[in-house]
């Protein structure tokens, strides 16, 4: 309280420069704070677009590795399960120093639980769609991810249209 005070005993000058060097730094640390949350979006929809990859093309297809999809989901599960579990025990281990940490380490708990079942979501092969809108969906995944379709998809997509009679 009292250097508050004794920053109004300041010249008017100096304060006006600590108040521009207070709001600079305010500045740059949102702007950081901005572009890791951006970066992280993009992150997120990424893992998202793969997940829909996997769910919508491996499984559907069954192809001779759709044990080794499911054993690679059920990992990437199990990762994030693990980061929550040491999330909440660090937070167990550090509450009698920090009360917080408890509330913390609960909140990345859930957060990364949460992670690991939307890998685990149960995959079904019923579709309100037609087997044409979702091969079509499929390339639209892989132009996202990999800038263009494969060739097994298109080549899926062709005899939909053969088959359908559509161009």
């Amino acid at each position: 309280m009292k250097s508050i005070l004794k920053f109004f005993d300041l010249p008017p000058i100096v304060q006006g420069a600590i108040g521009s060097a207070l709001f600079w730094l305010i500045l740059v640390l949102s702007q950081k704070a901005i572009g890791g949350l951006t970066k992280f979006g993009g992150a997120a929809k990424k893992e998202a677009l793969w997940r829909e990859l996997i769910h919508e093309k491996f499984f559907r297809q069954r192809l001779p590795i759709l044990h080794a999809v499911m054993t690679a989901c059920q990992y990437q599960a199990l990762s994030f399960f693990a980061r929550g579990a040491i999330f909440l025990g660090l937070g167990v281990l550090a509450s009698p120093i920090f009360k917080l940490s408890l509330t913390v380490g609960a909140a990345g708990f859930l957060y990364y639980t949460y992670r690991a079942l939307r890998w685990l979501k149960p995959y079904t092969l019923e579709s309100d769609e037609s087997e044409l809108q979702i091969w079509t969906r499929i390339a639209e995944v892989e132009k996202e991810l990999f800038g263009a379709a494969s060739a097994d998809t298109l080549a899926k997509i062709e005899s939909l249209n053969t088959a359908t009679g559509q161009k």
